[in-house]
């Protein structure tokens, strides 16, 4: 047995422990079957299990898996969440690897994970992390699990197996559902490095603007990078390691024209740290970093922070599904194709996607 917590840095400082995210990669590589047990699943988390499957077959090591959501059929899904639910379960059934199930008449607020090789369950977690934490969806909240190995897995991963008798109803025999939770902007709840700001201070920070120092960047659909950097090549090579469904990469020019344009309009240089508050009233730090004059502009604390906000609006709006690429189509439903940044006379600046 061993004690887990989320990777924290703040935490690190003074206690030594390792994560589920030390153990995940390795075992969603090597392992053959993998039985889940939670309350919630993030939309994040979805993609990443879809993509599982399909990478391991590729590889031609199929990966059996099952999937129990305890909460949200109660509570209701989100249209989203339901929809990306179904084809991963289209998936599994097709390809006789498993199914989506559901608790339907009791909320199931758990948390727990098996993985099998061969038949025999040699490692298991249970703990405090819904889906998104345990595969590294989501590193907001600080999360505290237990492994467990040999016949104390064997056992977890059995009661993993008699709830999905108890309580489970495998989605395919569950009538469509109609009836959704609506959705509501939650990408950024947790997130210590994202600032909720009051209607009134942007309100006032609207009023400070100076219109002489607007910059427009572009939003761009390359099938690999900028909106769709997801679908680039993974953290580490020939291994599961894939990027983040909300990682995007704000690419700036850096040719002489834009530069100069950046600059008669005094936008931060390289690794000028500069705060910004989103007119739908979010704040966070920002910053150039990369090439010679700074051509990725990133979020500080956590890289995942525009892509939240950029396809989370655009997922709440109903024109991107999860796990789907951005294409100009997309921008053109959005009715949004570039970042808009006015400098204002407190020095913070304020964004809005135009």
């Amino acid at each position: 047995m061993e004690l887990l917590l989320s990777n924290n840095k703040l935490i690190k400082k003074s206690i030594s422990y390792r994560s589920v995210s030390d153990y995940f990669n390795k075992l969603a590589e090597n392992s053959d079957q993998f039985n889940i047990a939670t309350g919630f699943v993030s939309n994040a988390s979805l993609v990443e299990l879809n993509e599982l499957v399909a990478y391991r077959q590729r590889q031609a090591r199929r990966l059996s898996l099952n999937l129990l959501v305890g909460m949200d059929y109660i509570g209701h899904f989100t249209k989203l969440q339901y929809e990306a639910l179904r084809e991963l379960d289209k998936r599994l059934t097709k390809d006789r690897l498993g199914s989506v199930m559901i608790s339907r008449y009791i909320q199931y607020h758990g948390k727990m994970y098996s993985f099998l090789k061969d038949g025999k369950c040699n490692d298991a977690f249970i703990g405090s992390s819904n889906l998104g934490s345990f595969i590294g969806t989501s590193d907001e909240l600080l999360e505290s699990d237990i492994l467990l190995h040999g016949e104390d897995a064997e056992a977890l991963n059995n009661r993993i197996c008699q709830l999905y008798s108890a309580i489970g109803t495998k989605l395919a025999d569950v009538p469509k559902i109609t009836e959704f939770r609506q959705p509501h902007f939650t990408q950024f709840n947790g997130n210590r490095f994202v600032k909720r700001v009051h209607k009134e201070y942007v309100e006032q920070l609207s009023g400070k603007c100076i219109s002489e120092d607007m910059v427009e960047i572009p939003l761009k659909t390359e099938p690999k990078s900028n909106l769709n950097a997801h679908f680039g090549a993974g953290k580490r090579k020939g291994v599961w390691s894939p990027r983040d469904w909300y990682e995007v990469e704000v690419i700036v020019s850096e040719k002489d024209s834009f530069r100069q344009y950046l600059s008669s309009r005094h936008f931060p240089v390289k690794d000028q740290r500069f705060t910004v508050v989103t007119t739908d009233g979010y704040q966070f730090d920002c910053m150039l970093e990369g090439g010679n004059k700074g051509k990725n502009l990133r979020t500080v604390g956590d890289l995942r922070i525009f892509g939240k906000w950029i396809k989370g609006h655009m997922e709440e709006k109903g024109v991107l599904k999860l796990g789907e690429i951005v294409t100009p189509q997309t921008l053109q439903a959005f009715g949004c194709d570039k970042l808009v940044f006015t400098r204002t006379t407190s020095g913070v600046w304020l964004l809005k996607m135009a």
